[in-house]
């Protein structure tokens, strides 16, 4: 993806997410975001959202 000064905009994004602990020292988390993406594929130029979903589980000791 090539850019250039005149592409960069700021832009707000947002997202939430949730977590549940199992116990004290293990989690479940889950994570949505959504943000505006700019792309360029062979000189055609396209915009969309793009949603971002994310799943973990946390480990502290």
């Amino acid at each position: 993806m090539a850019g250039s000064a005149s592409d960069r905009t700021i832009q707000a994004h947002f997202g939430f997410g949730a977590q549940y602990n199992i116990s004290k020292t293990l989690a479940e988390r889950a994570e949505w975001e959504r943000f505006r993406g700019k792309y360029s594929e062979n000189g055609v130029s396209d915009s969309g959202n793009v949603h971002l979903l994310s799943v973990g589980v946390s480990i502290g000791f």
